[in-house]
């Protein structure tokens, strides 16, 4: 990315918390027009995306839950935009933008100071990279070693807290069918092509698991 930046919102902190039935559907609408003012901004050129390749569409922002990620670039113009889009979406959901746990993320060609300049328009904190969210790493390049290796830590530490339980062979082979075996499904199926050795290791796990009685697996 050239001048662009990557802008993490959380925004979980419920100025007027509510029981009403409506709210969740009052969130929705909120959350649609938020992106409908980004989609307005994008179409005034004010904020401008970022592309994956040539052939692709930009894309300005995702949204998640109560996450946000914001895709522009790096000027004070853009950011006034975003930092108003973001406060006529707080007046209108009730809901305050976390900025304890927001980040601001820039591409390697900006200097610290403009850096410092435009994060603190949105009061946010400048982090070098996203680490981690629903326990993938947010960038992934060439080698998918990383989001691998997440997957075979997630599944060691469920295989550790299950072997102090008295567990029947019925009670082990359900644990692995119904947890274990969904646990690289989306990373695998969806995402990234697994290599052999993955799929040979994360299946011998299981099965030392299910044949013996203390769990003695270390991760290579």
């Amino acid at each position: 990315m050239v001048n662009n930046l990557v802008y993490y919102v959380r925004n979980e902190v419920s100025v007027t918390p509510s029981r009403d039935p409506l709210s969740p559907y009052l969130f929705l609408l909120c959350a649609e027009a938020f992106s409908s003012m980004v989609r307005k901004a994008e179409t005034d050129g004010t904020i401008k995306g970022v592309v994956v390749s040539r052939r692709e569409p930009r894309a300005s922002h995702l949204l998640f839950a109560n996450d946000t990620l914001i895709f522009c670039q790096a000027t004070q113009e853009t950011l006034m935009c975003v930092k108003r889009i973001l406060s006529i979406y707080e007046s209108a959901s009730s809901l305050m933008i976390n900025n304890g746990k927001s980040r601001m993320v820039f591409s390697k060609n900006m200097d610290a100071n403009s850096c410092t300049i435009l994060a603190n328009i949105l009061g946010v904190v400048v982090v070098p990279k996203h680490d981690k969210y629903l326990s993938l790493p947010k960038v992934v390049g060439r080698s998918h070693k990383e989001v691998f290796d997440g997957i075979k830590e997630r599944i060691w530490q469920k295989l550790h807290k299950w072997s102090s339980k008295q567990l029947s062979q019925a009670g082990l082979m359900v644990l692995i069918k119904t947890v274990l075996q969904a646990l690289p499904t989306y990373v695998i199926y969806e995402l990234f092509s697994p290599s052999d050795t993955l799929l040979s290791e994360t299946e011998r796990m299981m099965a030392d698991f299910f044949w013996s009685s203390e769990v003695e697996i270390k991760i290579h």
